[in-house]
């Protein structure tokens, strides 16, 4: 074991000079950065401020006269859409219908303790 032990003592302090000579200090001087610079994100900021207070009721006589009759569609006029007309629905069930059956009560869920 000591045998061993010594061998690889031996072999460690072949190696150091190899180390020694793989340290070596560089001598060339470093090459010149350019001057990095910090521009924050925030340094444009400007802080929320109210919108000045106007008169409601100018405000809304401004709304109510909106072109095209948009009357709360944003300014989009809806008059110009086509194929919105609804067929009127038959008064009367078609014929062979069937009649409904009642509707149970609770929802269709069964009474607790029960059964449906």
């Amino acid at each position: 074991m000591k045998s061993i032990l010594l061998a690889w003592g031996v072999a460690l302090a072949a190696c150091a000079p190899l180390l020694a000579t793989a340290q070596e200090a560089k001598t060339e001087q470093p090459k010149a950065t350019a001057q990095l610079t910090y521009r924050s994100a925030f340094a444009d900021y400007k802080p929320y401020r109210d919108a000045p207070l106007a008169n409601w009721r100018e405000l809304n006589a401004t709304v109510a006269g909106a072109p095209d009759g948009a009357n709360g569609h944003a300014g989009h006029g809806m008059g110009g859409m086509k194929g919105m007309e609804m067929p009127a629905a038959a008064a009367t069930p078609a014929s062979g219908s069937m009649p409904m059956k009642p509707m149970p009560m609770n929802d269709g869920h069964p009474k607790k303790g029960g059964t449906p």
